[in-house]
């Protein structure tokens, strides 16, 4: 039972890590193709600089701040408290990561309500979400990152 729990909450963690790191930033096309072919002994051999995946120089830094002191760090905080009392919790969460790292939109329970309901309660947990963010920036002195929706539809 420990193993499965460590196992479930390890790749939680790592897709709950790596599903913003994937879909923040798209990568840098060269517009020429011999460019975009870096081959691993050229890197090693310090022939060529390695591929830059992220437009800026700290994206990681500007992301990982906006995790920190915004809404990400309430929304893991309640995803890995969901998975400790209520473990089939977990596989939602990676299946929904899979689905939305394919490209479409997740499968989420608020879904089913109406619009007036559905607002109600995503601006709840939006609340209870940022209140780790803002404690944090409050203690660290820097501003609340502001989560700003993208509409889909």
């Amino acid at each position: 039972m420990k193993n499965s729990l460590g196992l479930v909450l390890f790749f939680f963690l790592l897709s709950s890590c790596l599903h913003p790191l994937y879909l923040a930033n798209e990568p840098e096309r060269e517009s020429s193709s011999d460019k975009s072919i870096v081959y691993m002994s050229s890197l090693f051999r310090g022939e060529t600089e390695p591929p830059k995946f992220f437009k800026g120089d700290n994206s990681l830094k500007s992301m990982g701040q906006k995790w920190f002191f915004g809404r990400g760090l309430g929304k893991t905080s309640l995803n890995v408290t969901g998975v400790l009392l209520f473990s089939p919790y977990g596989i939602y969460l990676l299946a929904n990561t899979g689905i939305e790292l394919l490209g479409f939109r997740g499968v989420y329970i608020t879904d089913l309500l109406p619009e007036d309901s559905r607002r109600y309660v995503q601006n709840a947990y939006g609340v209870v979400c940022d209140v780790p963010g803002r404690f944090t920036a409050f203690v660290a002195g820097v501003n609340f990152e502001e989560s700003r929706k993208i509409d889909d539809d």
